[in-house]
């Protein structure tokens, strides 16, 4: 799936890398990894299948840093119970919380040898942030605790420059670990406007082509990310070689299931439809002059036969 992948990472504003700890898969994360850096892409890496782990996580870490160049942060820690893993501390917002099977996690004191281990980890998270912000070093230096809302800040802000990984702990097969990750998500990572900054879009309508299909009832629709402006249905777009075609049926899209709109805005991904000639990658733009494209995907070489 990788040529389908690229379309999207085009547009993304942030990418979730789901790992485990496996040396024999570890040539593919180096892949992805990889790539997220050589596009400039925020990414954060979710270490799964905690619950059957059997090295400790600090361990894992170490083995899974050999393959990324972006330095990767710990944000939580494992509690654990007769070897297993039943909940974690959130080293951010230094609380502790055991795991509920499909279910939210639920908060618990935090206290004893988890409340140790968690001021040393914490400690530690804070050095790497500190490597970016001079007034968060002389606070650790001279035993000043910082503010929350300003370690907060300190992790968005790295994470959507790509200076560190942070990395989340759970078992997605049972629900554990996923929602204090959408939670992440959602307060730390960058929006579209961040992105559009990152790609160098300038003023006007600009959107991507994600992804191109064909329906039986709406025909071809190119799945398209908005970065700036408003695009609405029966609008002229400018393809990049400069030709001109008219929207023909606007979807937010939700699975297979299409809801027709009216226009669409920066940040919403839509399904554009009856473009005839734009394709996957393309840049689309409103105007006078195409907008510069903004990625170039690059055809899928054919097997050699031979």
């Amino acid at each position: 799936f990788a040529y389908e992948a690229e379309p999207v990472l085009a547009a993304a504003d942030m990418a979730v890398v789901v790992a485990e700890a496996d040396e024999k898969k570890l040539p593919a994360l180096q892949l992805a990894l990889r790539r997220l850096d050589d596009l400039g892409i925020p990414h954060v890496l979710f270490l799964n299948k905690i619950d059957k782990a059997n090295a400790g996580v600090r361990e894992t870490l170490k083995l899974l840093q050999t393959v990324s160049k972006t330095p990767m942060l710990l944000r939580q820690i494992p509690i654990w119970q007769n070897g297993i893993a039943t909940g974690f501390i959130d080293l951010a917002l230094e609380r502790a919380f055991v795991y509920r099977e499909h279910a939210p996690s639920e908060m618990i004191p935090l206290a004893g040898d988890d409340a140790a281990r968690e001021v040393e980890a914490r400690y530690s998270m804070l050095e790497r942030l500190a490597d970016h912000d001079d007034e968060l070093m002389e606070q650790l230096l001279t035993d000043i605790a910082p503010p929350k809302d300003e370690v907060f800040d300190d992790l968005a802000a790295d994470l959507r420059e790509g200076l560190v990984m942070p990395v989340f702990i759970g078992a997605a097969e049972r629900g554990n670990g996923v929602t204090r990750l959408l939670k992440a998500i959602r307060h730390e990572g960058p929006d579209a406007t961040v992105t559009a900054k990152r790609l160098g879009v300038g003023g006007g309508t600009v959107a991507q082509v994600l992804k191109t299909i064909h329906t039986s009832h709406a025909g071809k629709l190119s799945v398209s990310r908005i970065f700036g402006g408003t695009i609405a249905d029966g609008a002229e777009i400018l393809l990049p070689d400069g030709r001109s075609e008219r929207i023909s049926g606007m979807h937010a899209m939700l699975g297979i299931s299409q809801k027709k709109i009216a226009n669409a805005t920066a940040g919403e991904t839509v399904a554009l439809g009856k473009l005839d000639h734009a394709l996957t990658g393309q840049t689309l733009s409103a105007g006078k002059a195409a907008a510069k494209q903004l990625a170039v995907t690059p055809p899928p070489v054919p097997a050699n036969d031979n």
